[in-house]
């Protein structure tokens, strides 16, 4: 039986490392410069080319007011409350500011007396209703005119008409005599033959007259 020789270079056959060995060493290498050179990054990038100090990286962002709001905290902004004078009820006119439960309902009875608003300044009429307070409201008013509500003064009778706002009880038996005696009316101007009816009444009942 033959027996193995020693190599001559090493008599004690040890201390040669494996193949194995060998690729680990390696590894451990590629990885301890991989941890040098992470290590040595961030003093390379906030320095220039010649050694120069750069600034922080923050101070390379655009800048940004500091009360600027955020694109995704935009505050919500209200639309404008409008409110239609010949339609809306009570609840409606108590979301204006100055407006309460009694006012409401004193501003929709007068409006029902009328047969609508035909101007905005009606409000002013109102009992209790200030300038200060029409100013206040007056941006979130509309006003539509094709709600009002005519007077058929041809056919009308006297206690309807006594009814209205701008007509007193004298004023209207005086519009109804002269049109059961002479006949109906044909236009506004005709009501001023009526003795106890001027040019400023008429000016206020021309937009609810009706000649139908």
């Amino acid at each position: 039986m033959r027996t193995r020789q020693p190599n001559s270079s090493n008599p004690s056959g040890r201390g040669n490392p494996t193949r194995e060995q060998r690729q680990g060493f390696f590894w451990l290498g590629v990885m301890l410069a991989l941890v040098a050179a992470a290590a040595a990054l961030p003093g390379a990038i906030t320095r220039g080319a010649a050694g120069a100090a750069l600034p922080p990286p923050d101070t390379l962002l655009p800048a940004v007011p500091p009360h600027a709001p955020s694109a995704q905290h935009i505050p919500f902004r209200k639309q404008r409350f409008s409110l239609e004078m010949n339609s809306a009820d009570t609840l409606d006119w108590q979301q204006l500011r100055g407006i309460g439960h009694a006012f409401s309902n004193r501003i929709v009875a007068y409006r029902s007396r009328l047969g609508g608003f035909y101007a905005k300044e009606q409000l002013l009429e109102v009992y209790g209703f200030t300038d200060s307070l029409y100013a206040a409201i007056l941006p979130s008013l509309r006003l539509d005119t094709s709600l009002l509500r005519p007077i058929h003064i041809n056919t009308i009778v006297l206690d309807s008409l006594k009814r209205h706002p701008y007509v007193d009880y004298y004023q209207a038996k005086a519009i109804v005599a002269y049109r059961q005696r002479y006949g109906n009316y044909r236009s506004p101007s005709d009501l001023l033959r009526v003795n106890l009816i001027d040019t400023a009444t008429l000016v206020r009942l021309k937009p609810y007259l009706s000649f139908q």
